[in-house]
């Protein structure tokens, strides 16, 4: 249930800076800041959500290291060979 909270909350953001990013190509004559969305819009669904679900995935893995990090250096009753093992 959380997952598919953090995943919506990741599809809003993504439009939310498409929108951003609409607002700028359109209001300049940049050419660049068009080509990138138009490559945007023609990214599929199911690719969007396999790169946000990747995403995600790694944002778990980086903060569960420093959370492991954190408790190898600060909590004194940690068995430090067990978190060795874990990373």
């Amino acid at each position: 249930m959380i997952y598919n909270t953090k995943m919506q909350i990741l599809f809003k953001i993504w439009d939310r800076e498409l929108m951003n990013i609409s607002k700028v190509a359109l209001k300049g004559k940049d050419k660049k800041s068009k080509q990138m969305l138009a490559d945007l819009n023609t990214i599929r669904q199911d690719v969007k959500e396999a790169l946000l679900r990747a995403y995600l995935f790694r944002c778990g893995i980086k903060y569960s290291l420093a959370f492991f990090q954190w408790r190898a250096r600060f909590s004194d009753d940690s068995n430090r060979d067990e978190l060795k093992e874990l990373f």
